[in-house]
């Protein structure tokens, strides 16, 4: 789990994220749907603002990343979310008035070739 803790570190960061690790996935899930300051409910609440509201945190993170096409195991497909998340993010895909591309579910759009 070292390198998704890495992955997701790198990712956070380039969000502008501050603070540990903790701190900044806390924040990341506040301002995507969370309220709660614990950080394990955070991330619940986060996963059920984006309409996963069946299972464990395990369940609902399988079923959110598969939404976006991702395969394979839990952990892996959590990888290459954060993985494609830092690569938008290096790649500062922005718009004509200089804002990143969003969508309205708080995730950058992944352009592909």
């Amino acid at each position: 789990m070292t390198i998704n803790t890495q992955v997701k570190f790198n990712a956070l960061r380039g969000l502008s994220y501050v603070g540990t690790q903790e701190d900044m996935e806390l924040s990341f899930y506040l301002a995507n749907g969370a309220t709660s300051y614990s950080l394990r409910d955070a991330e619940m609440q986060f996963l059920t603002a984006k309409g996963y509201t069946t299972g464990v945190v395990e369940d609902k993170w399988k079923a959110y990343l598969l939404s976006f096409g991702y395969v394979g195991a839990v952990d892996d497909m959590i990888v290459q979310f954060w993985n494609d998340l830092g690569a938008a993010i290096a790649n500062n895909l922005l718009l004509e008035d200089g804002d990143d591309i969003l969508l309205e579910t708080g995730e950058y759009l992944l352009l592909e070739s």
